[in-house]
């Protein structure tokens, strides 16, 4: 009993480590396609209120475009 209470811990330790590690790699991968999508965008013209605005700039955790006026839109918008 000794000898198996020896080695569930170490097990334990690996285990823990690799889903760790599968976790880690899908969040980055989902970061970067979120990303890589963001900044396909960047320097398109869009019309807004009879306005041609350009996207400048980027907002992933909020999921807004800014425009060269300053305003935010949803990226639901710009697709």
């Amino acid at each position: 009993m000794k000898k198996l209470n020896d080695w569930i811990l170490p097990i334990l330790f690996i285990l823990l480590a690799i889903s760790f590690f599968f976790l880690q790699n899908g969040v980055v991968k989902e970061y970067e396609i979120k990303t890589k999508f963001y900044k396909s965008k960047l320097g398109e013209e869009f019309i807004l209120d009879k306005d041609t605005l350009k996207i400048v700039d980027y907002n992933s955790f909020e999921e807004v475009f800014i425009l060269s006026d300053g305003r935010k839109i949803n990226k639901e918008i710009v697709k």
